[in-house]
C-alpha cells in the first residue's frame, strides 16, 4: 500500500455479478480503502478482524441482481478495531475491540460508500457497532449481531416468557446454538428447551441449554414423534430454523398450545440448494396462507410467523449485554484465513455446521 499521491488499497472479496460465490468472488487487492477524510459525523472505520458467514449471504450473491458495475463485497457480521471515528460518535472510540453488522437497509446502497464487511478496513453507520465485552474472544463476538438481533426479535413474536416450553429445530446450526442460549435466558431454569440435531452434536446443545435433544435422522418424520411425544405436554412455542419437515405447523395442533406460537426463519433444502427468489418466494405465500386462512379453507388454528432479522442497534446492544453477564458466547465450527474465504462459503452451503464458519480477515491470532 502507498501513500501521498498513491492511491491506498486493501484486500477485499468482491464481486460484479450474481452467481455462485465460486464462480463470481475474486480476492482483490486493488480496491480503495477508506480513509478519516472520507469520515461523516455518524460514521466509523474499522480494521475488520474476523467475518463469519452464512448461508443467506450466498443466496444474495446467487440471486440478487447487480444493477452497476461496482464491486459489492460479501459478509455481515465481523469483530475488528474501531480505527477512526466521526464527531458525533461516543459510545465507541478508536483502538476499541468491536462487533457489529451493517444494516442490510444500508446495503441497498452497495457498491456506494456503504458495503460488505469481508474487507480489510470498513466504513460503517456508527449505530450498527458495540464494543467487544472482555469476556469474548475477537473470532467468537463476530458470530453474535445478526443472529443475536433474530434470537430477539423472535422471542419478542412468540412472547416467550419465564418458565415456557420451547422446541427449536436447527439447534446445532449458527443460528440454533445462539438461539438455545437466548431462549435460555428468557426461559430461566423453569424453562424447558429441546433441540433438534444429529446425534453428534447433542453434547454441543445440551451444553448451551438445552434439556433434552431430538436427533433428527432418527426422526426423519419431525412431526409423527412430537404428536406421539408431546401431545399430552405441548410447546408453548415452537423456532422452526431449519424448516425441514413440510408439515411441522400444519400438523402443530397436535404438541403446539392453542395460544402458542410456530416461527420459521427459513426453509434449508431451498437456501442451501439452487433455489432462486421465485421458489423461496412462493415458500413464504404457501407458509403464509395456511398462517391466515381460516381453518375449513386449509389454515393452520396456530398462531405463525415467517421473520428474517433486522439488523438494529437496539437488539445488538441486548446481544452485548447479554454476553458480558455470561450468559451468551460465540459457537465457531472452523476458521479460515482470508485467501481461503471460499472454503467457509463451501462450508456453508454443506449445511450441518456446528456454530458458524468465520473468515480470519488479517490473519492474526486472536
Amino acid at each position: 500500500m502507498g501513500t501521498g499521491d498513491k492511491k491506498v488499497t486493501m484486500r477485499a472479496w468482491a464481486y460484479t455479478s450474481r452467481g455462485a460465490p465460486g464462480a463470481v468472488l475474486k480476492l482483490r487487492t486493488d480496491l480503495p480503502r477508506p480513509t478519516p477524510a472520507e469520515l461523516h459525523a455518524d460514521e466509523v472505520i474499522v480494521k475488520v478482524s474476523y467475518v463469519a458467514l452464512d448461508q443467506g449471504q450466498s443466496v444474495i450473491i446467487r440471486v440478487f441482481p447487480h444493477f452497476n458495475s461496482k464491486p459489492w463485497y460479501p459478509g455481515l457480521d465481523f469483530s475488528g478495531i474501531v480505527e477512526a471515528v466521526g464527531s458525533n460518535v461516543t459510545h465507541v472510540q478508536p483502538g476499541d475491540p468491536v462487533f457489529g453488522s451493517p444494516d442490510p437497509k444500508v446495503l441497498l446502497k452497495w457498491g456506494h460508500k456503504y458495503n460488505g464487511m469481508l474487507v480489510e478496513h470498513a466504513f460503517l453507520p456508527a449505530a450498527q457497532v458495540v464494543r467487544k465485552p472482555p469476556n469474548i474472544s475477537l473470532a467468537s463476538a463476530s458470530t453474535l449481531a445478526t443472529n443475536g438481533c433474530t434470537a430477539f426479535q423472535f422471542i419478542d413474536l412468540v412472547n416467550m416468557k419465564q418458565g415456557d416450553r420451547v422446541l427449536i429445530t436447527g439447534a446445532s446450526g449458527g443460528l440454533g446454538t445462539l438461539m438455545v442460549q437466548v431462549v435460555r435466558s428468557v426461559v430461566g431454569k423453569e424453562g424447558t428447551i429441546i433441540g433438534t440435531c444429529s446425534a453428534p452434536n447433542e453434547e454441543l446443545v445440551k451444553k448451551l441449554g438445552a434439556d433434552e435433544v431430538i436427533d433428527y435422522r432418527a426422526h426423519p418424520v419431525l412431526n409423527e414423534y412430537l404428536t406421539s411425544k408431546y401431545s399430552t405436554n405441548p410447546f408453548d412455542s415452537i423456532i422452526d430454523i431449519a424448516g425441514a419437515d413440510d408439515q411441522l405447523y400444519d400438523k402443530s395442533p397436535a404438541y403446539l398450545k392453542p395460544d402458542g406460537a410456530y416461527l420459521i426463519g427459513g426453509k434449508m433444502s431451498i437456501t442451501h440448494g439452487s433455489g432462486g427468489f421465485l421458489q423461496i418466494l412462493s415458500w413464504a405465500l404457501r407458509f403464509y396462507s395456511k398462517a391466515f386462512l381460516p381453518r375449513f379453507l386449509g389454515g393452520t388454528p396456530r398462531k405463525g410467523f415467517f421473520h428474517s432479522a433486522n439488523v438494529i442497534p437496539e437488539d445488538i446492544v441486548r446481544t452485548a449485554a447479554l454476553v458480558e453477564a455470561g450468559q451468551l458466547t460465540g459457537t465457531i465450527d472452523t476458521e479460515y484465513a482470508m485467501e481461503d474465504a471460499l472454503k467457509a462459503f463451501e462450508g456453508t452451503a454443506r449445511g450441518r455446521a456446528r456454530g458458524k464458519f468465520i473468515v480470519n480477515v488479517q490473519n492474526h491470532s486472536d
